[in-house]
C-alpha cells in the first residue's frame, strides 16, 4: 500500500517509522536471502540491462543498491538472450541464494523471436 506509515520502537527504544513502498520504482519479484545480519533483495528485470538488479538492508527497510547480476553483454548475447528481446519477456522470477561464500542467482530468460509468437524458457545460474 503505497502511502502507509508504521511506527514502533526497537529495543533501544529508538523511534522506527516508514513508508511503503520501502524501495520504490520497479522492482518486482523480490528474492530476498539473508547471510549474517544482512538482508540481500534481487528483483526480476525483464528485457532491461544491465539486469537482475542487486540491493542490501540491515533492517529491511533501508536498502542500498549494489550492483547486478547481469552486468556483462556477453552475459546476454548467447543463450540468455536480450539483445532483441519482446518487452514481456527476458529475465523473470529469479531466486537469490548465498552457500558457503558465494552468492548464486537462479532465474529464467523468457525469449521469443522477433515475429514469433512462440518462443523457449532457458534457465540458468549466475
Amino acid at each position: 500500500m503505497a502511502g502507509y506509515s508504521a511506527a514502533g520502537a526497537d529495543a533501544a527504544g529508538h523511534v522506527k517509522t516508514f513508508i511503503n513502498p520501502v524501495l520504490p520504482g520497479g522492482f518486482p519479484d523480490p528474492s530476498i536471502c539473508r547471510v549474517g545480519d544482512t538482508f540481500y533483495l534481487c528483483n526480476s528485470s525483464f528485457e532491461y540491462f544491465p539486469g537482475l538488479p542487486i540491493h542490501r538492508s540491515k533492517d529491511l527497510v533501508n536498502w542500498e543498491w549494489v550492483g547486478y547480476g547481469l552486468h556483462r553483454r556477453e552475459q546476454v548475447s548467447g543463450a540468455v538472450n536480450l539483445i532483441d528481446v519482446k518487452s514481456d519477456d527476458g529475465i523473470q522470477a529469479p531466486s537469490l541464494r548465498y552457500h558457503k561464500g558465494t552468492f548464486y542467482i537462479i532465474t529464467t530468460c523468457v525469449y521469443r523471436p522477433p515475429d514469433i509468437d512462440e518462443g523457449t524458457c532457458t534457465n540458468f545460474i549466475i
